[in-house]
This record gives structure tokens, sequence and C-alpha cells, in this order.
């Protein structure tokens, strides 16, 4: 106020000035006790500025950007401002800050900032890899090879596991299982240990799983079974040979021999082809001989050939037919012959089905190929499946009475 005056007649004249000063806020202060937030959790954390004419305006920032529509500001007494901030974290945001900041829109340059830096708590994020020197499309048996497990955690993972196929795997250095750190090794693997295997980490926030990896382990063809199968069989009839192995990759090729007198023979070529069918690990090899294709994977040997000559031992008698001392063959119960199905016995004399000769066919040349055979008293069939191995399993099917 301003007061003028020059006689003591008169009151003085004055005038007033009034000064509205704009000033800076000088602190900025973030309110929040915890010391780490967990992932996907709402927090609201708060801003105090002071000492601004007019109120600070406050803003919240994470990592440069700025964050909208996410607070609230609130106008306090004795030049002071309040912010509240409504937060979610994600796990990207552990080890970024987040900026409080207090200015004055009046004054340039006048604004101030407090930060926080973000400790984000989150369950193991896990990725399993199979080591980066092998190739997983050639993974024999007899290798060594290691898988990795990533971990990505906060806080630290406090247990790890691993498992196979969903069961548990333990160190076992006799079973060639060892584990150390992140890593898994499987030293001389076997087609056994093929399969799907996944690592889990468990920290304080909870346990994360990683992807499966697959495990393929190739191997040579082994059969399918492990018993062998002795069959009986009657002259004229027809028999079935089943070969099955398993392998990895599946069986490329089948190759059919037989035994006779303890010597193996391989069948020619151009008495039988072979077709492959396959279902994982297990082959099946179609045979067709003599031109006669057969609907399951077996080998069938028609009757009264030379093949069947050589496969089957027993032979029936003749038996004398209603037709004047001219023999003739019985056939199979419920069998059937190559011209045709067997005739039934009249009601009248009882006389047993008889079967026609088979007429020559036109595959009889090839069939002679066979005679060179030996011819003794036991004969059998094998059926060896072969793949991408270095060794192939052997199917034996014999035969006898």
């Amino acid at each position: 106020m301003c007061v003028a005056s020059n006689t003591n007649l008169t009151p003085p004249n004055n005038k007033v000035v009034v000064l509205d000063v704009n000033l800076k806020p000088v602190a900025v202060h973030v309110l929040f006790k915890e010391r780490h937030v967990s992932a996907g959790k709402r927090y609201d954390i708060e801003c105090k500025s002071s000492g601004s004419r007019p109120e600070a305006v406050i803003s919240w920032w994470k990592s440069g950007k700025l964050l909208k529509r996410m607070n609230k500001n609130f106008s306090e007494t004795g030049n002071q401002s309040l912010s509240v901030l409504s937060f979610t974290p994600v796990v990207e945001d552990d080890g970024k800050y987040l900026t409080c900041r207090a200015e004055n829109p009046l004054i340039q340059d006048s604004g101030i900032e407090d930060k926080l830096r973000l400790s984000v708590h989150y369950t193991p994020i896990v990725t399993l890899k199979m080591g980066s020197s092998l190739n997983p499309d050639d993974i024999k048996e007899g290798d060594d090879i290691y898988f990795d497990c990533h971990i990505q955690s906060n806080p630290k993972p406090y247990k790890l596991a691993w498992y196979h196929n969903g069961n548990e795997l333990h160190h076992n250095v006799t079973a060639g299982i060892i584990l150390s750190d992140h890593s898994l090794a499987l030293q001389g693997v076997s087609r056994n240990m093929a399969g799907e295997y996944t690592c889990i980490a468990t920290n304080t926030e909870g346990r994360g799983a990683s992807n499966g990896e697959p495990l393929r382990v190739h191997y040579a063809p082994v059969c399918g079974t492990d018993r062998e199968e002795l069959l009986g069989a009657l002259k004229h009839e027809t028999l079935q040979l089943k070969c099955e192995v398993d392998a990895s990759p599946p069986a490329e090729s089948f190759h059919w021999t037989f035994n006779s007198s303890g010597e193996q023979t391989e069948l020619p070529a151009k008495l039988h082809s072979s077709e492959v069918s396959s279902g994982g690990s297990r082959s099946y090899s179609t045979v067709t001989a003599q031109g006669r294709p057969v609907n399951a994977p077996y080998l069938s040997v028609p009757p009264m050939t030379p093949v069947m000559e050589r496969l089957v031992k027993a032979v029936q008698e003749p038996v004398p037919s209603a037709e004047g001392g001219k023999s003739a063959t019985s056939p199979p119960a419920g069998g059937q012959g190559l011209s045709g199905p067997a005739t039934p016995p009249t009601e009248a004399t009882g006389t047993p089905a008889v079967i026609e000769e088979p007429q020559v066919s036109a595959e009889t040349n090839q069939q002679q190929e066979l005679e060179n055979m030996d011819t003794g008293d036991e004969g059998g069939h094998q059926g060896v499946g072969s793949g991408t191995g270095d060794e192939g399993g052997i199917g034996d099917h014999n035969r006898g009475a």
C-alpha cells in the first residue's frame, strides 16, 4: 500500500496494490510402501506435491510414456496437491521406472519428478529346447543328447523339475540321466527314452511349465512280438504268414525267405510282392502269392502249388473216392480248393467232400524257380523288415504237422 500526504488538515491519499505471485513446486514424493508388485494385480500409488502456486499439475509416466486416464488429482490446503494412480503391472514392467511429475504450468521449466523403480514378480516363463548342436531328426539309439531349459523369472525359481511323458525324472547316472543346473543330459539314448520332455520351474509366485519338446529315437527294425508261432496245416489248406516289425523310421521294405533243413533261401521277387503300411513305429507287410492278394497283412499260400509243398509238412493221405478206386484228397474242414468250393457229402453215402485237381496256373514257370529248394522234412518262412537302421529284425513263423 502506498500512502501520500502534505498537510495535517486532510487525510493522506493511499493506493493498494495486490501481488499474485506464481511459485514453483518445491517438493514431490511418490508414496508407496510395497517393495515389489505382482504381475496382474491392481495397485493404488500416491504422489504428493507442495509449494506450488497455483496448485501443481501432477502427471504419471512410465519409461518416458505418459499414462493417460489412469489417475485422479486432488487439491489440498497449503499449496499441496495429491494424485492417485491405479496401476496394474505386467511382466514387461519389471525393472522399469514409474515417474510422478509435478509442475506449475504458468512457470516454464518448473517441473520436478520423483521415480519409483518397479520390481514385478511373476510366475516363471519357461522355454525348452534341444541342444543347439544336435539335429532332432537324426537321433539314433546310443547317441548322447541334452536339453536346455531357459527360464525368465522374478524372483528366481527355487525348484526345477524335468518330466518325460508326464513322469518326473530324477538324477540317475547309472540310467544315463544327468541333471545339472538348467540342463538335462541323456547318455546312450534308447527307444524307450523317446517321447515328450518338459521342464517346470517354481517360485513364490507359482509354477511355470515349458513347451513340450519331442525326442524321436531312430532304431533298426525289430520283431513286433517276441513269441514264436507254430502252425499246423493239412494238405490243400491255405495258411497265412504275418510279418510285423517295430522301427523308427518305419520299415521301408520287406524280404521273405524260405527255411528248409536249416538253410535259408530268399523267395524270388517274381513270386511275391510286398506293400508296407505304417502306423507309428509299427509296420506290416502285405504279400501277394500266386497272384492272389491277401486283405490282411499276411502271406497267403494257395493249395497244391510248389510253394505249398515246401511250406507245409503235413500231407493228408489219399482217400478212396466214390468212383471206383480213383483216389481223391479230402479238403480241410470248411476249406476251399483252388478251383472252387468243396462238394458237400451226400446224405445217402456219407462220402467225404472231394476237391478237384487244380489247373496249372499261368505262373507255373515262375513257380519252377522254387524246384531247386531243399524239400526237407521241415520248412518255414521268415519275414524280414528293413529300414534305415544298420540291422534288421526278423519275424520267424515255422510250420509243423
